[in-house]
């Protein structure tokens, strides 16, 4: 497995794609971090990736420079220092 033992941060993983990645990376063996700023949500996605897997929720506003630093510095305590990060999150608006 090429993502065994490898520390993922998924950034927008409470829902869609970004939860479908998480899914993935643990089903590789991955170590997952959650990122996401729907608390709610990411609790819900973290209880589903997160059965039988090394697997932790972060509630994080990517759009804000200290909130992202501060959860990877205790992802990186956490879970070991980060080999992917998958930038998933965004803003839709309806047309």
């Amino acid at each position: 497995m090429r993502l065994k033992d490898r520390v993922a941060v998924v950034t927008g993983a409470a829902r869609g794609i970004g939860l479908a990645v998480a899914l993935r990376f643990v089903e590789e063996g991955s170590r997952v971090a959650l990122w996401d700023v729907l608390e709610a949500d990411l609790t819900a996605a973290r209880d589903r990736v997160g059965a039988g897997a090394d697997v932790r929720s972060w509630v994080v506003d990517v759009t804000k420079a200290g909130e992202v630093a501060a959860a990877m510095d205790q992802v990186e305590r956490d879970l070991g220092p980060v080999d992917v990060l998958v930038n998933n999150a965004g803003i839709t608006r309806d047309a």
